[in-house]
């Protein structure tokens, strides 16, 4: 089934249409989801200077920029090259940074590089006096002690390693250099995923990594070799550029760049490459003979360093496979897709959402319960000083009687719930274990600022293979990089609502988005690669070892690395392509299964997507530790690092070198950062990219300037919450608005709360909206996109509870059943005459007649409000059109005859 809708989704627009097109506006890639890093880079460090001093030596002392700080006798950066190849798979880039010391002192140059979480370090050499060290992989602890009893004992020593302190940085150290030696060159091995948006893929250069100094000069070197031809190239930053293809099909190219960089303001360099055929699946294989016994690990163990453990292991043939996937949804229908989904709303309950917002934020949920369907789970929270939810045990399944408990909740929902506090309720949800077949999504709707933004942004951000976030910030006081931030780091979108007074339109179009196809609970089996030999002598681990599910306009990228032994892996490459298979719950309700043939007769001669794969790898045992709190894979990571030269939180590259003459004059520390700069910072948000972009792929963005503030300014920060409700208020201060009674932490559930409504944020690119100036995808009509639908009508109908709607539409919605359908009963008052006129085909199936009147009605009264209505009326379509096929009748005859009845 999977091959005919690959096919499909392969296809693509025809290029004649210019949506396929690559949109070139200026600025598109800050929307992108690989650049969230460095938008929190200048988030959390705005001032330029500051920030690129962090990126390399400068010779500048500890105050401004300018020509009178500078000290003549400091370490020097003169040139800065980089040398950049992009494939298929991966980016690698060398850089090359070469230092003079003029100090009368040794000096100890101390710096930090920031790197996106696309990226790692895997080698790092100096060329010094005359001679080439490469660094060697080690243990972070004895790294650090080699370090130290190099610059002891006077000799030179060079360490890179991750910051303990903040993942998204790499720290460098050069040290004990003496004075008027030569100059000393650093290579540093950068490998990363590639970055991607829209239909283009991505080269970013961000200007806070180019030192800020005295006059250098820089050159970069961009060869591309990809199989795909290339439709275009966009080169956003200076101009000075030359390009050169080096085949007729374009698959290949050079592109340069040379500039004199120094205290100028460099602009980000931005490569922007549109490929034709992007959408097709891609498997390329990669061969690498590793010896565990060779010459460089025996002389490592006669090092006395004890801690490499492979040097006894049978020598091995590896091959690693990278697989990526870039679905096409365009041919399947709305009504079609039936697919599953978890759904929770984080609604506001502060104080500051009383009155309007609040109503504002009912009236919306009103409308949201009633546009879910039976392929759906679902809960809801309000959250203040504490939060309660609907659902004590976690979310249900969507069906008549949770519908009536969730509308009996929400009729009861009001403001009353004091501060706001989202960090206790985001760890509840977060802290349920994922159902791989529900892809969960969070809506946080809130109109204030919380106490803790980066740690709680920090922490959403760790779920992003399992979780989207979808934000809708309220009013003009509400933390607009709240909003925006926790949208961001899941990879979802985010609204800002100035006036509340059609909420329910702007709540609608985020929702609809998260009803778009999707494929999920994606697993791949390698079971066909090891069926030989009984699975002996061969091995694979697949790396993220978890796989987010490809919502629309998402890309996926697995990694696989397979060890056999070398007396097999003849006939791995002798014998035919072998046949992986990838299984998904697709779009329209089944279990799809795609075979991708990996031919090993055709393989790459490389290490980097060995290095990759293990890089990944070590991204999965990271998460794993910080979940568990203790350290239970550092062995792993050591070997893993150890064998792809990967620098990681357990491994560390150090270089030392014995000096002919040993340093007898006491070093002096260079570090480039100013030292207020050295406390405690807010640091950038590490985020696992998963080669994906929320955007709506065939719709233009509208790019607004994004204001940090909307106006006005958020409420001091409320108390810390605990699950057990509000703090006390401090001494003094008034006590905040009373709350109700909350049942938490698994405790039954309470009576319904009454609260606000606070929606968790999430964007990659956004809808422009009349009422915000943020960016949202724009949601177009001519979209075939639908929400699933449940096919079997429940025997009951929720019931509605609480105080009547005076909005006719949410009334007439309010009698909806979970699975669509308008019983007759329920809608017999208002379309007593209609109801009647039933005809004889129908009389067997009343509640059929009731619900095309209420379809009819809705969309003749209601038309100019149709995003409101359109989930639930697709879903009683859906419903309808079931119950007609059984009777062998037409939907459109009898939808006419409704519509004339109304």
């Amino acid at each position: 089934m999977i091959k005919s809708l690959i096919s499909t989704f392969s296809q693509g627009k025809p290029k004649n249409e210019s949506s396929s097109s690559l949109v070139l506006n200026k600025d598109d890639y800050k929307e992108a989801n690989y650049y969230n890093y460095y938008r929190n880079l200048e988030l959390n460090q705005p001032n330029e200077v500051s920030a690129r001093r962090i990126a390399g030596l400068a010779p500048i002392t500890f105050q401004y920029y300018n020509v009178s700080s500078f000290d003549n006798n400091q370490f020097k950066i003169v040139d800065f090259s980089i040398d950049s190849k992009l494939t298929d798979t991966c980016l690698t880039c060398i850089w090359t940074q070469t230092y003079k010391n003029e100090s009368k002192t040794p000096v100890e140059a101390v710096y930090r590089i920031p790197l996106s979480p696309l990226s790692t370090v895997s080698a790092f050499s100096v060329e010094f006096n005359g001679k080439t060290l490469h660094g060697k992989i080690k243990d972070s602890t004895r790294a650090q002690e080699k370090y130290d009893d190099a610059i002891a004992s006077g000799g030179q020593a060079f360490l890179a390693e991750k910051s303990k302190d903040d993942n998204n940085y790499f720290n460098f150290k050069l040290g004990n250099i003496p004075p008027t030696e030569s100059s000393i060159t650093v290579h540093i091995t950068i490998i990363s995923e590639i970055g991607s948006h829209l239909n283009s893929l991505h080269y970013l250069l961000h200007r806070y990594c180019f030192p800020q100094s005295s006059n250098y000069s820089f050159s970069l070197s961009l060869a591309v070799n990809l199989s795909n031809s290339i439709k275009s190239i966009f080169f956003d930053g200076d101009k000075s550029h030359s390009l050169q293809y080096e085949n007729k099909e374009k698959t290949k190219c050079i592109i340069q760049y040379k500039k004199s960089l120094g205290f100028n303001t460099q602009p980000n360099i931005v490569i922007v490459l549109e490929l034709n055929d992007l959408n097709k699946p891609q498997s390329f294989i990669e061969k690498l003979t590793d010896h565990n016994d060779d010459k460089e690990n025996k002389k490592e163990s006669s090092d006395s360093d004890s801690d490499n453990e492979d040097t006894q292991s049978k020598e091995k043939s590896s091959y690693s496979v990278a697989l990526n996937f870039f679905p096409n949804f365009q041919s399947i229908n709305k009504e079609d897709i039936y697919q599953k989904g978890e759904f929770i709303f984080l609604i506001d309950c502060s104080g500051s959402m009383s009155g309007k917002p609040i109503e504002s934020a009912r009236r919306a949920l009103e409308i949201i319960i009633r546009s879910l369907n039976e392929q759906c789970k679902f809960n809801i929270y309000c959250f203040g000083s504490g939060f309660n939810k609907a659902f004590q045990e976690g979310s249900r399944k969507y069906d008549d009687h949770s519908l009536a408990i969730v509308n009996n909740y929400v009729s009861n929902i009001s403001a009353n719930l004091g501060g706001t506090e989202l960090l206790q309720p985001i760890k509840d949800i977060l802290s349920k274990e994922i159902d791989p077949e529900y892809p969960r999504q969070i809506f946080i709707l809130t109109d204030g600022a919380v106490s803790d933004r980066s740690n709680l942004i920090e922490f959403v951000s760790k779920e992003s293979k399992t979780t989207r976030i979808f934000t809708y910030g309220i009013g003009t006081s509400v933390d607009v990089e709240l909003v925006v931030g926790l949208s961001k780091v899941c990879k979802g979108y985010y609204t800002l609502i100035r006036d509340s007074s059609d909420m329910e339109t702007e709540v609608m179009k985020l929702l609809s988005i998260a009803f778009e196809p999707t494929l999920s609970n994606i697993s791949f089996d390698w079971s066909q690669l090891l069926q030989e030999n009984h699975g002996k002598g061969a091995s694979v681990i697949q790396s993220p070892a978890q796989i987010r599910p490809i919502f629309n306009n998402e890309r996926m990228m697995v990694y696989a690395t397979i060890e056999v032994d070398k007396d097999i892996a003849t006939y791995f490459e002798n014998r035919p392509p072998v046949i992986v298979t990838m299984n998904a719950d697709g779009p329209l309700g089944n279990r799809l299964s795609y075979h991708v043939e990996l031919d090993f007769n055709n393989c790459l001669q490389s290490k980097s997507i060995h290095t990759l794969a293990a890089f990944k790898r070590i991204q999965d045992l990271e998460e794993i530790e910080r979940k568990s709190s203790k350290e239970t894979e550092k062995l792993e990571i050591i070997r893993l690092g150890k064998k792809y030269n990967l620098v990681s939180k357990h491994t560390s590259l150090v270089v030392t070198s014995d000096s002919d003459s040993p340093t007898q004059d006491t070093m002096k520390v260079i570090n480039i950062l100013p030292n207020n700069s050295l406390r405690q910072q807010q640091h950038p948000i590490v985020v696992d990219r998963f080669h994906t972009f929320a955007v709506n792929f065939n719709s233009p963005l509208q790019f607004q300037q994004q204001q940090h503030h909307l106006g006005g300014h958020p409420p001091p920060p409320p108390p810390p919450m605990n699950c057990w409700g509000p703090s006390p208020p401090p001494s003094g201060a008034p006590p905040p608005p009373p709350a109700p009674k909350l049942s938490f932490c698994g405790a039954s559930p309470p009576p319904p709360p009454s609260g606000g409504v606070s929606l968790l944020t999430s964007t990659s690119s956004i809808l422009a909206t009349t009422t915000s100036s943020s960016y949202l995808p724009t949601v177009s009509n001519s979209q075939n996109y639908s929400n699933p639908q449940s096919s079997t009508p429940l025997s009951y109908g929720s019931t509605q509870s609480g105080t009547p709607s005076n909005d006719p539409l949410i009334s007439l919605l309010a009698k909806q059943k979970a699975n669509g359908s308008w019983s007759k009963f329920a809608i017999q008052e208002q379309f007593f005459t209609a109801v009647n006129k039933i005809p004889n085909e129908l009389s067997g199936v009343e509640d059929v007649w009731a619900t095309l009147l209420v379809i009819s009605k809705i969309m003749k009264t209601f038309a100019s409000q149709k995003s409101k209505w359109e989930l639930s009326v697709q879903k009683s379509n859906k419903w309808v059109k079931q119950q007609l096929l059984k009777l062998n009748l037409s939907y459109d005859q009898f939808l006419e005859l409704a519509k004339s009845n109304v």
